[in-house]
């Protein structure tokens, strides 16, 4: 087996990075491991290119089998904790969704101090930013 400088566990969108630019140096030997497929683009299942990302539940080899968590203390029988399983991770699996943060938290960190471009309270919500 060869030696390595530096082995990067899992090709998520982190690790993925990481072992590139880790290789940016012309001596650097990293070995970048993932434990998923790397589909070719036109190989890529069609529950992933598709927009609605809820397709890709239950598909097999798209997410790690067997991890469960609980949302708090209180919380009696563990669910599914979806994380992706191959190149790209969970960002491979997830939908490309925004989601508006919470009007209290802008105003909470403006009140703070935090300079932002667009505070919260001078977006309309009409949909006509």
């Amino acid at each position: 087996m060869s030696d390595y400088d530096f082995i990067v566990i899992g090709a998520g969108s982190t690790g993925a990075t990481l072992a590139a630019r880790l290789s940016e140096h012309p001596a650097a030997r990293v070995l970048l491991l993932e434990a998923g497929q790397n589909y070719r683009s036109e190989d890529t299942p069609p529950e992933i290119r598709d927009f609605d990302f809820l397709k890709t539940f239950g598909h097999g080899g798209l997410y790690w089998p067997t991890l469960y968590a609980r949302l708090n203390d209180a919380q009696q029988v563990a669910v599914p904790y979806w994380r992706g399983l191959g190149v790209g991770g969970s960002s491979a699996v997830n939908a490309g969704a925004a989601v508006r943060g919470l009007p209290g938290d802008f105003d909470a960190w403006a009140e703070q101090g935090r300079r932002l471009r667009r505070p919260m309270r001078d977006i309309r919500t009409t949909g006509e930013n």
